[in-house]
């Protein structure tokens, strides 16, 4: 499997070698994954849209992973709806919620958002040079 961004050649590999380590943000999309770099810039994290907590503040239980952002969209998704959140350092990372979860967190385009998940929701892997 070849995957193309902009022209250029992201990643090759086999299905499940590039759904397993998704090496660009595109990538990730395109398998269904959200792809950030971990503090030590050393790491690629990826995880599920639907392991992401959703909250209005920082997070104080057992989650470690927490970024600070705003919700840059809001997109019909099955039963739910999923939410973009832009975190300050650029990074776009997505969460599937209810609905009932956008009213109650007072979700909108421009709203301040706390995005979370567990460590044991991640697959870590290093970056390739």
């Amino acid at each position: 499997m070849v995957v193309l961004e902009d022209g250029r050649v992201a990643q090759t590999g086999t299905p499940a070698e590039v759904a397993a380590q998704p090496r660009t943000d595109h990538v990730a999309r395109l398998v269904g994954l959200n792809l950030v770099t971990a503090a030590d810039g050393a790491s690629l994290l990826a995880f599920r849209p639907s392991a992401v907590t959703l909250s209005p503040t920082e997070p104080s239980g057992s989650a470690r992973l927490r970024w600070a952002g705003q919700v840059s969209q809001l997109t019909p998704y099955g039963d739910g709806v999923r939410v973009g959140v832009r975190t300050p350092a650029g990074q776009d990372l997505i969460a599937d919620v209810t609905a009932a979860a956008v009213a109650e967190l007072l979700l909108r385009p421009g709203a301040p958002v706390w995005a979370s998940t567990k460590e044991t929701a991640v697959v870590r892997y290093p970056v390739e040079v």
